[in-house]
């Protein structure tokens, strides 16, 4: 068992050749997993759901896209150069920056909103603006 352990190795070359070799079911699987995690973190920054469950499925997109961004780059590696290889690692990142945006803007919003109530707060205003009613 341990024999067989040491003599089974996955190097760089075999990865790209096998990522290179699957390529219309990698694309099939990561394409549509980028948009569906990208889409689920913008609904529940929306909604304003858990912090922890927009974390967790923003590194599940952000996984996704490195993938789909290595994959591209196997093809890079051996000279191809075709639209797709420019679109899809541009699907990555771009599915990246809405992933962390959404992450981030939670703990901005969360801030901003906070320091808008204690300032009507102090002002002795209602959230609406108006006076309180004695």
């Amino acid at each position: 068992m341990l024999d067989f352990v040491s003599n089974f190795s996955l190097d760089l070359p075999t990865i790209n050749h096998l990522s290179r070799c699957h390529c219309v079911a990698i694309c099939a699987f990561l394409v549509p997993t980028n948009l569906l995690l990208s889409t689920a973190v913008i609904l529940l920054t929306g909604l304003d759901r858990s912090p922890q469950a927009r974390r967790n499925l923003s590194m599940g997109g952000t996984l996704a896209a490195l993938l789909l961004i290595a994959h591209v780059a196997s093809w890079w590696t051996v000279g191809v150069v075709a639209p797709a290889t420019f679109i899809l690692p541009a699907l990555g990142l771009l599915c990246t920056t809405i992933n962390w945006s959404c992450v981030r803007y939670s703990a901005i919003a969360g801030y901003y909103i906070e320091a808008w109530v204690l300032a009507r707060f102090r002002r002795g205003q209602n959230l609406d603006g108006s006076l309180p009613t004695a």
